[in-house]
């Protein structure tokens, strides 16, 4: 009864080196057989990993490779062990296997958009396997599966092989008549995270030079006409809106590119562009508004109002002037209200 009297108070005067006999027993395993042993054990794990990795046989021994892992990660041994044995012998190495593999990893001769199809297909399908698989040996306790699945979704291949698809997609994304075959390379695309950043992008730009050009390609008695003008850019909006959702319904992250690539038409102020125009799209903007709010306006008689307010919205949602905007609008809405002619 005195020993464990005398142990208790060393216990919990948190005397080093002090431990129950069972904790003890546990400390001298750990040291004695587990370190000593671990690079051995996780090498074979890892070559066994590798092996099947370059089969994609459904073989590997899970089991016990989560086995081995755990060992190092006993909820009452885990504040013993040195968390760099794990990250240095294991994580780490594991991790760089991976990434290599898929670096080198050579693109198949693809002369179809049915071949880079399945061959995007096969890749996320082995990304799947190789992940499935991780989560049944991987510990819990550590963020490697999630380190790991990022890895596998933003480096699935080289940069070499990056660049061939990203060229395939930018004659897909000008062909806008053909867009049924970048609808089906979406959706195993939208689960390579680098890739689809390349494709938002394309589709970013795509917006923007398109939209360049269609006011290139107008006349300037348009331009001077606000409310012709500015229906010019919303039918821009419109139709290309209109392309990408029924494209890529559900596509939200499409959506957002489309956003960015208008805004950057929209603030670049496309109207500077021709050399002839000084005004810029904040004062047509405020011109049109001036024009649909003075009395005597047919439109609004006809109740197309809403339709010019819907323009109005779309417009200044994007547009980054706004304060230029409300310069030129209060200007020409003093004058409507002194000559009488608001609404």
């Amino acid at each position: 009864m005195s020993e464990i009297v005398w142990l208790q108070r060393q216990l919990d005067s948190g005397r080093r080196g002090v431990y129950k006999i069972d904790v003890l027993a546990q400390r001298l395993w750990t040291e004695i057989v587990l370190k000593p042993h671990f690079q051995k054990l996780i090498q074979v794990c890892l070559t066994s990993i590798n092996i099947n990795r370059q089969s994609r046989l459904s073989s590997l021994d899970t089991k016990s490779i989560k086995f081995i892992l755990d060992l190092y990660f006993d909820e009452n041994s885990i504040d013993m062990m040195d968390d760099d044995i794990y990250m240095d012998s294991f994580e780490e190495k594991f991790l760089d296997i991976a990434e290599d593999f898929y670096c080198r990893k050579k693109l198949p001769i693809i002369e179809s958009n049915d071949e880079l199809l399945e061959y995007l297909k096969t890749t996320v399908q082995n990304i799947d396997f190789e992940i499935n698989q991780a989560r049944a040996y991987l510990p819990e306790e550590k963020p490697t599966l999630r380190i790991f699945t990022d890895l596998l979704k933003k480096k699935p291949f080289s940069n070499n092989i990056l660049n061939v698809i990203v060229g395939k997609l930018q004659l897909l994304v000008s062909d806008e008549n053909n867009y049924q075959e970048l609808t089906a390379l979406f959706e195993p695309i939208r689960e390579l995270i680098k890739l689809k950043n390349e494709l938002l992008k394309l589709i970013e730009t795509h917006i923007y030079e398109k939209a360049m050009n269609t006011i290139e390609s107008i006349n300037d008695d348009l331009i001077n006409n606000p409310l012709s003008y500015i229906q010019t850019i919303v039918n821009i909006h419109g139709k290309y809106l209109k392309l990408i959702q029924e494209t890529f319904v559900g596509g939200q992250s499409l959506i957002v590119a489309f956003d960015r690539g208008y805004a950057k038409f929209i603030n670049q102020n496309p109207v500077s562009k021709r050399i002839s125009i000084t005004m810029t799209l904040a004062e047509i903007l405020a011109r049109y508004c001036d024009s649909s709010l003075r009395k005597g306006n047919k439109a609004i008689k006809n109740d197309e109002w809403n339709e010019k307010l819907d323009n109005i919205i779309i417009i200044f949602s994007y547009l980054n002037d706004k304060d230029v905007f409300m310069k030129f609008y209060q200007k020409m809405l003093r004058k409507r209200l002194i000559d009488q002619l608001s609404l």
